[in-house]
């Protein structure tokens, strides 16, 4: 149900995180505890729609970067972005939803 998404759209490079369609109290479960983390989750606070929902949005290359920067240079950023998405941004997720992961083992 929870979906990254990395979007290349307009010119720009985005990391998303989705809830997407699926049961709805296991939705209901998530949204609630995303809600609650609105530090970890920057969409938190916004309105759930009821198939995706983006509850956390990163721009990771903006218009002009993406226009100026040669592909070495453009990949490098994207590395870093990535390295950043596992060592800071996947565990502060990982501890937000370990209350559902205990409900559900």
């Amino acid at each position: 149900m929870l979906l990254f998404e990395i979007q290349n759209v307009n010119g720009e490079v985005r990391l998303a995180l989705l809830l997407g369609p699926g049961d709805q109290t296991i939705r209901d479960r998530l949204h609630s505890t995303i809600h609650s983390h609105p530090k970890v989750f920057n969409k938190a606070t916004q309105p759930v729609y009821p198939k995706f929902w983006t509850c956390h949005s990163e721009k990771w290359i903006a218009r002009k970067q993406y226009e100026e920067l040669d592909l070495d240079a453009f990949k490098r950023e994207l590395d870093q972005r990535f390295d950043h998405l596992v060592t800071n941004d996947l565990p502060a997720i990982a501890v937000a939803l370990l209350p559902l992961q205990q409900g559900w083992a």
